[in-house]
């Protein structure tokens, strides 16, 4: 970053720091320039039209933000397609949001997830992403999504079940369980578990993507039946 003076006078140098606009990127320290300029280390995790400003507190300084004419503007792409990333209903993507782990991932999303019934039929959304949950729309594995827990073999791979080829690196899959698992009370703990895998027929950057999977709630649906148990 450089320190400009209408009067090409490089008098007392200003403390500065920069701001981006990715929410979740570390802003680096404040820094004093020397002899006008200085360097900064950026690192910006959301994949976007991202702004670069450069502020100062020191008196009669301008900041150089977005608004001013030459602002610097950067576009972030995402980088090699790395995961899968399960997102069940209630949830929502958050591309660049930390922790960025896998296999299951809790990082790139937000809202809690729905309460699932058992026997309804529900749609999760499968997105193909970086290591930053950034959407690789360039990536379209086909992907499998299995059932499991319980006990109970629900895994049906025909109909709306079947495996599907992601489009733009995202798709919707169809969930069902039938079984609840759930332990009810305040707890939304569950035993059962929804995975979605890449079959590998499409490897995006050399290699599968990884595999998430998720232990969504399931509760009874309403009572319609009695049930005789001999002993």
């Amino acid at each position: 970053m450089n320190w400009y003076d209408p009067t090409d006078n490089i008098g007392v140098q200003p403390s500065v720091w920069l701001e981006t606009s990715d929410p979740y990127d570390v802003h680096p320290a404040t820094v004093q320039l020397s002899g006008g300029t200085t360097n900064f280390f950026v690192n910006m995790y959301q994949a976007s039209t991202q702004t670069i400003s450069a502020k100062t507190q020191a008196v009669n300084y301008d900041n150089y933000t977005s608004l001013t004419p030459g602002a610097t503007t950067v576009i972030v792409a995402p980088a090699t397609a790395n995961k899968l990333q399960l997102l069940m209903p209630g949830e929502a993507a958050k591309p660049g949001k930390g922790p960025y782990d896998s296999n299951p991932t809790t990082g790139g999303k937000d809202l809690p997830p729905t309460v699932l019934v058992a026997g309804d039929t529900v749609y999760a959304t499968i997105n193909c992403v970086d290591r930053y949950f950034n959407r690789a729309t360039g990536c379209n594995p086909t992907v499998n999504v299995e059932f499991s827990g319980f006990g109970t073999d629900e895994n049906d791979d025909t109909g709306i079940f079947a495996n599907k080829t992601l489009s733009g690196g995202t798709n919707s899959f169809a969930v069902r369980f039938l079984a609840t698992g759930w332990q009810g009370g305040g707890s939304m703990g569950s035993s059962r578990t929804v995975t979605a895998e890449d079959t590998g027929n499409t490897a995006c950057g050399g290699a599968k993507c990884l595999q998430d999977r998720r232990n969504p709630a399931v509760k009874p649906g309403s009572s319609k039946k009695l049930q005789v148990v001999v002993r």
